[in-house]
């Protein structure tokens, strides 16, 4: 990929992982708290996304961008690892509310990961924003 084009990828992303976490705000509100796990795991995966095209690196997986962003970004500590771990949380939950039947979603725990979604963007996108 050119670097132009990975440039606009990388602001792409961002894009998408603003307007994820704009979507989550608005089903929490609505109390739909299913979407907005949803929308938090996603909000947190298109700025990991981003963050791992600014080193030309491009998984094909979830599992693979979660596993090159624990290898580059998380073990060197330039991502604070209880972030890490929300972003692991919010694979599980939004995986398990999508696919597994009777699932029940606390309140709580979506206030909780959207803090921790915000206190995950703003790092990365400073580490984006300073090359």
């Amino acid at each position: 990929m050119k670097p132009g084009e990975r440039d606009e990828l990388v602001r792409y992303r961002l894009q998408c992982a603003n307007e994820a976490l704009a979507e989550a705000r608005l089903l929490m509100s609505g109390d739909h708290l299913r979407g907005s796990t949803n929308r938090l795991y996603y909000a947190m995966f298109y700025d990991v996304v981003a963050l791992l095209a600014t080193r030309d690196v491009y998984p094909k997986t979830h599992k693979g961008v979660r596993q090159q962003f624990s290898l580059l970004f998380l073990s060197e500590r330039l991502i604070p690892e209880h972030l890490g771990l929300a972003y692991s949380e919010l694979f599980e939950r939004r995986h398990s509310g999508d696919y597994d039947d009777f699932v029940s979603i606390d309140g709580e725990a979506v206030t909780r990961l959207h803090e921790q979604t915000v206190g995950m963007l703003n790092p990365i996108e400073g580490i984006i924003s300073n090359g």
